[in-house]
């Protein structure tokens, strides 16, 4: 049985009717039952609801009892995530998240991947659109020059209109440390504290600026390299603006973001579809070993769509077969990076 957490929220909404699609058994919980009644009416058969709330982890034991797979949507992860994944470990549980914020996934492979491997449970952070796809393009590429000198992950993305909680799980990750993988250790780095040009297949070349990435975390426990940087890719006037990412994330730090993020409740739970599917983006992922490399591209639109087929089709799977990898695991530790390649081009996406 699948439990689906924050299933009325933007991304949830998605990720329900992509597990409906595919007929699985599964049923969805979050803390508006009106609202959890209404979803479910929009699916038939309608799926089982549970009334909960993720910031009482006190409620949450209904959702997790006879749960083989827990689904988590609800964001900021940095602030709500840690009792979900902590209670998945403790019982075994196989879990998956839709989180962006490095710090949580770090949390999630230092602190609770001991307890899930003891258990023969896989924790999955970052199963998204947003790190999985470099995740898998990181293992690809190296292949043929393992151990890489380094593997380089960018992200272009035009139009992108960005839900509720993404704007807060935003603030939450300029608030906090960021990371990157460096001379074989994970250290301490602002944003922009690296910068390159990247060339692109439309001819385009773009300022590369790092960022604090979830491959960061995810691609070294399964690709050997000595340096994972994760780059935005953008044009030389928004490099500037992130270049000052710093000095904003310590304005955040000292309680604008509490402040920011109560006025997001009152804005729209997110983009129509027409915005939703004019978002358009371009993963950039090279490997590089002395004089040898490889680059490759990852193109598609949609990334809410391709979040929740993304989260459904490890779900789906993990549901049929036990993972090839348990603990907190990256998702193309899971079944590989191909099996990701497989189900994203088959949902429209184009790797070359």
């Amino acid at each position: 049985m699948i439990t689906l957490l924050a299933a009325t929220g933007y991304t949830g909404q998605f990720v329900a009717a992509e597990l409906h699609k595919h007929h699985l058994s599964f049923r969805i919980a979050g803390r508006s039952e009106d609202r959890l009644q209404k979803l479910a009416a929009s699916l038939e058969p309608s799926p089982e609801i549970i009334v909960c709330d993720i910031e009482k982890p006190e409620t949450l034991g209904k959702a997790f009892d006879g749960a083989n797979i827990i689904l988590n949507c609800a964001g900021p992860f940095t602030d709500l995530g840690e009792p979900v994944v902590r209670e998945a470990a403790r019982r075994g549980i196989h879990y998956i998240d839709t989180t962006g914020e490095q710090n949580f996934i770090k949390l999630v492979f230092e602190k609770c991947g001991k307890e899930a491997a003891e258990k023969g449970a896989a924790l999955v952070p970052a199963a998204a659109y947003d790190y999985a796809f470099g995740d898998a393009a990181a293992e690809i590429v190296s292949r043929g020059l393992d151990p890489c000198d380094e593997i380089s992950i960018a992200y272009n993305i035009a139009g992108f209109n960005t839900s509720r909680g993404t704007k807060k799980s935003m603030l939450r990750a300029v608030s906090q440390q960021g990371f990157l993988f460096l001379d074989g250790h994970v250290v301490p780095s602002k944003s922009g504290d690296i910068k390159r040009e990247l060339e692109f297949p439309d001819g385009r070349r773009l300022s590369g600026v790092s960022f604090p990435g979830g491959e960061v975390i995810q691609v070294p426990p399964h690709v050997r390299a000595k340096n994972v940087i994760t780059f935005m890719a953008v044009s030389a006037t928004v490099a500037g603006v992130i270049g000052t990412a710093s000095a904003i994330g310590g304005a955040v730090r000292k309680g604008a973001s509490d402040a920011i993020i109560d006025r997001l409740h009152r804005d729209s739970l997110g983009p129509d579809e027409t915005h939703r599917l004019a978002t358009k983006f371009v993963i950039r992922c090279e490997a590089r070993k002395g004089d040898q490399r490889k680059v490759l591209f990852i193109t598609g639109c949609d990334p809410y769509g391709i979040t929740a087929v993304s989260v459904v089709a490890l779900a789906e799977r993990l549901a049929k077969e036990p993972p090839q990898s348990v603990g907190a695991v990256s998702p193309s530790m899971l079944y590989g990076a191909d099996f990701i390649r497989e189900y994203t081009t088959a949902a429209g996406l184009q790797w070359t």
